[in-house]
């Protein structure tokens, strides 16, 4: 009676990798370890949330790479300046790597999944971004 419980609890479990083999594969996890708050503008679903300094947020899809802009608060004047573009090349082994601000300036950690793009002039407006003012 037990062996055949035991085949029936792996086939099941094997039969539920099979079905979500790569279940949160892309989430990504930002941890804000500086001493601004930092502005996350998700290019993929259009959602900017800001994350309080030594916080941490998780977003992303499971089933597309992370695209998004990072930016920091600047003390005068009270604005936020855009610093980064993270675009994820591949997933975490572990399905959701954790991304650290320090290792996007250092280059090294979990931003080795991404490509990174630094902003040469991180003066420029978010407004400027709008597509109405692209047209």
């Amino acid at each position: 009676m037990l062996k055949k419980w035991y085949m029936v609890t792996m086939t099941m479990v094997l039969c539920i990798g099979a079905i979500f083999p790569r279940l949160d594969a892309c989430m990504i996890t930002f941890i804000n370890d500086s001493n601004n708050p930092i502005m996350i503008r998700n290019r993929n679903n259009k959602i900017i949330f800001i994350i309080k300094k030594y916080g941490r947020r998780r977003f992303g899809s499971p089933d597309k790479h992370a695209y998004f802009d990072v930016y920091i608060k600047q003390s005068q004047p009270d604005s936020f300046r855009p610093l980064y573009t993270c675009q994820q090349d591949s997933c975490g082994k572990n399905g959701n790597p954790q991304l650290k601000y320090s290792d996007l300036e250092g280059n090294q950690g979990a931003a080795q999944l991404f490509t990174i793009t630094k902003n040469e002039n991180p003066h420029t407006s978010m407004v400027r971004e709008l597509p109405m003012i692209k047209k």
